[in-house]
């Protein structure tokens, strides 16, 4: 067992320690907020946004892309992005980088116009009347629970953080009506929704997909060759078990079934880059763990695999052939609980692989794509390629009415 697991286990199991953390939780969360009510003697400027994405550590998802969508149509407003010093990212020129420790990030929020986060902010922090708060989270209707929904394991921390961080978040980002009840209900959030589609998913729409592929196979030298995407979710501690992906095979299965020539690029989640070691990369089994935009991977992409990643629905946003490998279907579905029945999706489900292998040989498109519109009809999508123009509408909106929410 992890040692992340295991604190788990002591937590849930330890009354006595569940209140220690918490009593710490608050009290911590009670100097956070008179720090923030000291700085708010600083000025706000009026033209400064301040972008954090996954607490500091990547630059990219749904921020991204309404910070580049802010520059190019207000490149006289000023980008902050919160990024963590010991990250070597790269950013663009009209981006300034701020540090993302403890009084640095203060500093930013207090004296920015506007925030946009892709997670919670800390507990205690406070918002002034004159800001907007703008949360456009890391998923969307995807498989696994999130927030107050997890089964059996909101603890006292969760149903205080949560509810906490939607009271001062002014305005939510949505791609679907289910993902709209979502976030009403596991965060407890009662304010303005916008089902507006999510930014990182305008790329589908884009005209110039072609260029996005060619800078894709450019980087990894792959050529002519058709991509599948290998891309599990993010887990506290992989498993012996989650490496049994035949990779070299499913290569040859690909190869067999399409007469093409196919490279297959394995992309851990961020939190799990350290265990990309333990893959067989080689050949035209490449690591792309470290490649910054993962929507530029999911369109040059031909094929998908995957696990429980809430990426097969950005995926199918334009229906393209995707696979789930899940050979710990039944534990995952224990530990955390769904939102979906996964054999209730339109992806075909493999526990090992034989059972994949066979998939990939006896994939009829035609239903497949029939089922991904019922599917995006049940979930009522609404995708609209302008999200993040939408988005920095309804920021310069807020900012030019005199901080007027709407």
């Amino acid at each position: 067992m992890g040692i992340y697991k295991t604190i788990k286990k002591v937590y849930a199991s330890n009354a006595f320690f569940q209140v220690i953390v918490y009593i710490c939780f608050l009290v911590s969360g009670a100097l956070t907020s008179c720090v923030y009510l000291i700085l708010r003697i600083l000025p706000i400027n009026k033209k400064k946004i301040v972008f954090c994405n996954m607490k500091g550590s990547r630059y990219g998802d749904n921020p991204m892309e309404i910070s580049q969508a802010l520059h190019r149509i207000r490149p006289d407003f000023e980008i902050v992005w919160l990024l963590n010093g010991n990250q070597n990212i790269e950013v663009p020129n009209y981006v300034k980088r701020a540090e993302h420790s403890y009084f640095n990030r203060a500093f930013e929020l207090v004296t920015a116009k506007v925030w946009v986060d892709s997670n919670t902010k800390e507990f205690g922090v406070r918002k002034r009347k004159e800001q907007l708060y703008l949360q456009t989270w890391h998923g969307s209707y995807g498989i696994k629970k999130i927030g107050l929904d997890v089964d059996n394991s909101s603890g006292m921390i969760d149903k205080v953080l949560f509810p906490s961080n939607s009271r001062i978040t002014d305005a939510m980002i949505s791609n679907s009506k289910m993902t709209s009840e979502i976030y009403r209900r596991a965060f407890g959030f009662k304010n303005n929704m916008l089902e507006i589609g999510s930014p990182r998913n305008d790329v589908f729409f884009n005209e110039n997909q072609n260029e996005i592929v060619n800078k894709v196979k450019e980087f990894f030298n792959i050529g002519n060759k058709k991509i599948l995407l290998y891309a599990p979710t993010y887990r506290s501690t992989l498993s012996v078990d989650f490496f049994t992906i035949d990779l070299q095979g499913l290569e040859k299965v690909l190869e067999e079934v399409t007469k093409e020539s196919w490279c297959i690029l394995v992309r851990l989640h961020p939190q799990n880059i350290s265990d990309a070691k333990n893959l067989k990369i080689g050949g035209n089994i490449l690591n792309a763990t470290e490649y910054t935009v993962m929507q530029d991977l999911l369109v040059a992409s031909d094929c998908l695999i995957t696990d429980y990643s809430s990426c097969m629905f950005d995926f199918i946003t334009k229906p393209k052939p995707c696979f789930i490998y899940a050979p710990d279907l039944d534990e995952f579905e224990n530990d955390r609980g769904n939102y979906w029945k996964i054999n209730d999706l339109p992806f075909p489900v493999a526990r090992n692989n034989k059972e994949l292998f066979d998939n990939v040989r006896e994939f009829d498109l035609d239903m497949y794509k029939e089922n991904v519109v019922k599917l995006h009809e049940k979930v009522g999508l609404c995708e609209t390629g302008k999200a993040s123009e939408l988005a920095v509408n309804y920021i310069l909106d807020f900012i030019e009415n005199g901080g007027k929410r709407k």
